[in-house]
């Protein structure tokens, strides 16, 4: 996994996830400082000095399975200006007074935990501070799965893994691949992926790393977890899923487009029934198509040509081939299971390519290694 984007192991499980506070400029307590001379012998203003308010860090949480040790970080700061580290938002004690030496230089604050805690951390400029932003070192216990709508997190306690989450209507979505289970060696062709009790993966090119970056590839009946298929509109499937979550059905796939085609601006006239039936691309091809609203944009750190407007964050990942047992498609294609199957051999997939703003929809052999994306139950 990464930081949100990155996540580092330890021994300790010890994960650190990206998570931006931000703060919106309208409600931002501003740091405003007016100083006001009155000349007593002349019953004047002899002078007015105004500080402009001082921009906020942006900050990361950090995670931890057990007690452990952690980091926070903060950024945002130049070279002239100091990041301040407290125990409350407004009052409280310093805790750490962290110079920016460089330009793009990171705070960091190391902390043991035993429960979940915040700190607040300012930027200091010239005896200014912004406003103190939330850095939060969350604790779960072993085993624990968490999913938090407030920070828009889930914590996946199988194996202490967080991932982003997005709400669209009233369906809250993983914005990022699954990556859990023990990579196995894709090195010849058919299904490789065992109902064994342990939930297997493959990384792209045999990679482990690449899992870390794209998340696992899963064959059909690994994703299922060799459950029947699902066919409802509201699915029941958890699969590989974290609890409280599930594999999306056909139709559920086909509502998420449907919504975001017609209710995120620019909007499309695509029907709902077209989504559900149609094979092949589907939607508007045009920016209001939903195949532009899922993917990243070109200034995300894994790029592609989408304008990411749904926050599904959808990124190029390929796919495992089920004829020689090879991959393709990395940097310019997404496939995405669902949970209803099309026949014996065939499920119902969701597909993104490079140049495309609709979403696909096919039948594709169960023996493909595609990406999972769970829906919260």
């Amino acid at each position: 996994m990464k930081n949100f984007n990155s996540f580092t192991k330890k021994a300790n499980w010890l994960k650190t996830f990206n998570f931006k506070q931000t703060l919106n400029q309208n409600n931002m307590k501003k740091s405003f400082s007016l100083f006001v001379l009155l000349s007593a012998l002349f019953g004047g203003w002899s002078g007015v000095v105004a500080q402009i308010p001082v921009h906020p860090p942006t900050t990361t949480n950090s995670s931890c399975c057990g007690l452990g040790s952690l980091t926070l970080t903060a950024s945002g700061a130049d070279s002239s200006e100091i990041y301040k580290w407290y125990d409350n938002p407004t009052a409280g004690t310093l805790l750490l007074s962290d110079t920016a030496h460089t330009a793009g230089y990171v705070s960091t604050y190391t902390v043991n935990l035993s429960v979940t805690d915040t700190f607040w951390v300012a930027i200091d400029s010239a005896g200014y501070q912004s406003v103190r932003v939330p850095a939060i070192g969350f604790v779960f216990s072993p085993g624990q799965t968490v999913t938090d709508t407030i920070n828009k997190f889930i914590h996946d306690g199988r194996d202490c893994q967080n991932y982003p989450i997005a709400k669209i209507g009233n369906q809250w979505w993983m914005k990022e691949n699954l990556n859990v289970g023990t990579m196995i060696t894709s090195s010849t062709f058919g299904q490789l992926q065992t109902d064994n009790s342990i939930i297997e993966k493959y990384c792209y090119n045999n990679i482990p790393a690449n899992c870390e970056v794209y998340g696992g590839l899963y064959e059909w009946y690994e994703t299922m977890q060799y459950i029947p298929s699902d066919t409802a509109m509201l699915g029941t499937t958890q699969g590989v899923c974290p609890t409280g979550w599930h594999i999306p059905t056909d139709l559920e796939w086909s509502l998420y487009e449907y919504c975001i085609e017609n209710n995120i601006a620019p909007t499309g006239a695509t029907t709902l029934a077209t989504f559900q039936t149609a094979v092949g691309w589907r939607g508007t091809n045009s920016t209001a198509g939903p195949g532009a609203k899922m993917k990243v944009t070109s200034s995300d750190t894994l790029a592609w040509d989408g304008t990411n407007t749904s926050g599904f964050s959808a990124f190029p990942a390929g796919y495992r081939e089920f004829g020689d047992g090879s991959f393709d498609g990395l940097g310019s294609l997404a496939y995405f299971w669902s949970a209803t199957e099309v026949s014996g051999t065939n499920a119902w997939v969701r597909y993104l390519g490079t140049g495309f703003s609709q979403s696909g929809r096919d039948g594709n052999n169960k023996t493909l290694g595609f990406s999972v994306r769970c829906l919260q139950n």
